[in-house]
């Protein structure tokens, strides 16, 4: 039995890391980011959903899953979020990607947040679940939607939707 029936396995050697990853269908593309201490697996169930609309690929961070696991450096900067960032934004170009919908959750939306503050013209959405982040009101730990996926949404309590996206409580803003 497989979790990604259909999908397509591979890995991309990067700058700094072998990614593994996997994927499928057809349409603008999706990266999907996994949380710690979860793999590319957390995605299965809603991966081959997405695939109907889009091309999705679900990677394995640097470290985690099949992925590679380079010999930390004493500052620990090849296991930064900017060097994971750069693995995926290499991935995405060796699949042919120039621009994708980036989601993150945990681990992974950290990730996703420095690939679109480093390669934000890569970027055409960013969707981040469960970081904290910080609001006007202080930290918010519930998930949000900085810029969403048209036509893709999640639930949480903390959450309203509005105009078709999701958007934080107004006593958040």
């Amino acid at each position: 039995m497989t979790l990604f029936p259909g999908f397509e396995r591979g890995q991309t050697q990067t700058s700094g890391a072998t990614i593994n990853f996997v994927a499928s269908g057809a349409g603008e593309p999706v990266l999907l980011l996994h949380g710690y201490p979860q793999t590319l697996a957390i995605w299965h169930r809603i991966a081959p959903a997405l695939a109907t609309r889009r091309r999705v690929i679900c990677a394995d961070l640097r470290g985690y899953g099949d992925s590679s696991k380079p010999v930390g450096l004493p500052d620990h900067s090849n296991y930064s979020k900017r060097a994971m960032a750069l693995d995926m934004a290499e991935l995405m170009e060796a699949l042919g990607h120039q621009r994708f919908h980036l989601v993150g959750h945990d681990r992974g939306a950290r990730v996703a947040h420095r690939l679109a503050r480093d390669h934000g013209e890569r970027v055409r959405t960013l969707t981040v679940l469960e970081q904290g982040l910080r609001t006007p009101m202080g930290p918010s730990f519930g998930s949000c939607c900085i810029r969403g996926i048209p036509g893709v949404g999640f639930r949480s309590p903390f959450m309203r939707r509005s105009r078709g996206q999701i958007a934080l409580p107004t006593a958040a803003r």
